[in-house]
């Protein structure tokens, strides 16, 4: 699964008054190697200064002239992805960490999220990993969108790959690669493992099918390495929710059965 903020970011972080002077903050950064401080006043984050706004004020000023005030912070609870899109919204290197109660519990960087989200991307493909499929499908159902899962399967892919070379078989997933790209800015696909991908739409079922028989069509109409007919199986799946459902449970649970669809799909096309 996508991380959460509070498995990854430091933990108590050390911070500063507001009336503590700019060289206090200085050094405290300086001897603790960090390039930011929260600001608490009576156990209540009010700002956050960095080692970029101590460049524009004497040492003699104190933190409360220099320091960002109402920091923008991010609930502990938060995906990794929510995280870092905040960042980059708000060209920012780090975000103080919040419990439920709006009481600082952390403080997490834009390096530290980066090395994690690099892990969520296929280095072959360049598409996103499964993990980050479900963080995306979360994300939908949270905000009360339509959202369906298809799952792809290419048919006798080991096949090609023993007799032509996983050259041969890793092209193919390139060019596949490339046609789900294709399908939309609301289209979300990810390498599932294997010769295997998964799409998340926010579409009903049955426009999602016939984003399926696009994608079909595409398949077999592209040019294969050696005239190879390249062809999948898809199986979809929309996701209802019920009152008092879990989520996430329901998420895994309606993947897996667009999965068995898939499954049931390739049986008919041996058949």
């Amino acid at each position: 699964m996508i991380k959460q903020v509070r498995e990854v970011m430091t933990r108590n972080p050390v911070t500063i008054e507001p009336y503590r002077s700019l060289w206090d903050a200085k050094e405290l950064m300086r001897s603790q190697r960090i390039g930011g401080l929260p600001v608490v006043e009576n156990e209540k984050l009010i700002g956050i200064i960095t080692s970029k706004d101590l460049i524009f004020y004497p040492e003699n000023r104190l933190v409360i002239d220099a320091m960002t005030e109402e920091p923008v912070v991010i609930e502990e609870k938060a995906y990794l992805f929510d995280a870092y899109q905040k960042m980059l919204e708000n060209n920012i290197e780090r975000l103080p960490v919040i419990d439920e109660s709006g009481a600082l519990t952390g403080i997490i960087t834009r390096k530290v999220i980066e090395r994690y989200i690099g892990s969520y991307i296929d280095s072959m493909t360049g598409l996103p990993k499964k993990e980050y499929a479900i963080y995306k499908c979360l994300k939908l159902l949270e905000r009360g969108n339509s959202c369906t899962v298809a799952f792809i399967d290419l048919n006798n892919f080991g096949e090609l790959n023993k007799r032509y070379g996983h050259v041969v078989g890793d092209q193919i997933l390139l060019k596949v690669s490339g046609i789900l790209k294709q399908l939309g800015e609301d289209v979300t696909a990810a390498r599932y493992g294997g010769d295997e991908f998964i799409l998340i739409l926010p579409y009903d079922e049955v426009k999602t099918i016939n984003l399926v028989d696009k994608l079909l069509f595409l398949l077999e109409n592209d040019k294969w390495p050696y005239d190879l007919k390249v062809q999948c199986a898809v199986g979809v799946k929309e996701i209802r929710l019920k009152e008092k459902v879990d989520i996430i449970e329901e998420v895994f649970a309606s993947i897996n059965e667009a999965s068995l669809k898939c499954i049931d799909r390739k049986k008919e096309i041996k058949t």
